[in-house]
């Protein structure tokens, strides 16, 4: 079996259309010259390092971007490395030098606008330069029109104004976030709408902006069910001002205490407000799951 390997470098924060369309340009190189494709990454933030605390909201776990990345490229095509002091000081030269010597690196697929190395002023150009030297084809990947625009700052962005249908665009996928569901108030069961509050699996991953979201909830099992989602203060019922994450899922009856939940965002109804009574605010309630109802069978169409 050749062990020479094609890689792309990147963090591959969700793992996005972008993304995507980069590793299947390295693929198809590295099937071409029948090498094996592989992504090079980092476990965590290279910027969470380089500047602490000043690293941006997560789109994924690192467990999680990994795994997909494996699933993606396929088994044993990831390179995963520790972006410490020895790794961010070395030069583009250096790190190309690395992956050569290290992992058999023959040919590196460069994304349109791609930099890497402590000397982040090197140009494509460079980058073959170097590569003639030490014996690394370099390539880099076109960039595609449909592509433009989208990136994991966009995502965020769009994502943090609560434009979870725009992220979705670019994701590929809808956005989702994961976590154990715990006890709160428990008002939303007086008035018929009992919610599963939920505490995120990593708090590095970003939240959606305070609002009331249609999605779909699955339990650890898979089983799907319509949801209607509130994240916010619920200043209805509380004054602590504490932002929460609350769903109700629509035609559930059962205990949630305690389990895993996952809540994909389909999109944004409305934002969060506070009502003058809990009649008042159950008759919308009664309106958002209407609507959310229609966001999810649409969603459900092939």
């Amino acid at each position: 079996m050749n062990c020479k390997k094609a890689a792309v470098v990147g963090f591959f924060d969700g793992l996005h259309r972008g993304h995507r369309s980069l590793l299947d340009f390295a693929r198809a190189r590295a099937e071409a010259r029948g090498l094996q494709p592989v992504a090079v990454t980092f476990r965590e933030c290279p910027i969470e390092y380089l500047r602490p605390g000043s690293s941006p909201k997560l789109l994924a776990s690192p467990a999680e971007r990994l795994r997909a990345l494996d699933e993606y490229l396929g088994q044993n095509s990831v390179i995963a490395l520790d972006f410490n002091q020895e790794l961010a000081t070395l030069t583009a030269r250096e790190f190309m030098q690395m992956l050569h010597d290290a992992y058999g690196v023959d040919l590196l697929v460069v994304g349109f606008n791609n930099r890497f190395g402590s000397d982040r002023d090197k140009t494509f150009t460079d980058y073959q330069a170097i590569g003639r030297e030490i014996g690394m084809e370099v390539e880099r990947a076109p960039e595609l029109t449909e592509m433009k625009g989208v990136s994991s700052s966009a995502i965020r962005k769009a994502i943090s104004e609560g434009r979870v249908d725009d992220a979705a665009v670019m994701l590929g996928r809808r956005y989702a976030i994961t976590g154990d569901v715990q006890h709160g108030r428990q008002v939303g069961r007086t008035i018929g709408f009992p919610t599963a509050n939920l505490r995120q699996a990593d708090p590095r991953l970003l939240v959606p902006a305070p609002g009331v979201y249609s999605g779909t909830a699955y339990d650890a099992a898979g089983t799907r069910y319509p949801a209607m989602v509130n994240i916010g203060v619920c200043p209805t019922v509380s004054s602590e001002g504490t932002q929460t994450i609350e769903a109700h899922l629509i035609g559930f009856d059962g205990d949630l205490y305690g389990k895993i939940l996952t809540l994909e965002f389909i999109g944004h109804m409305r934002g969060e407000r506070r009502f003058d009574s809990l009649e008042e605010l159950k008759t919308q309630l009664e309106a958002d799951r209407a609507e959310a109802l229609r966001a999810f069978s649409a969603a459900s169409r092939p």
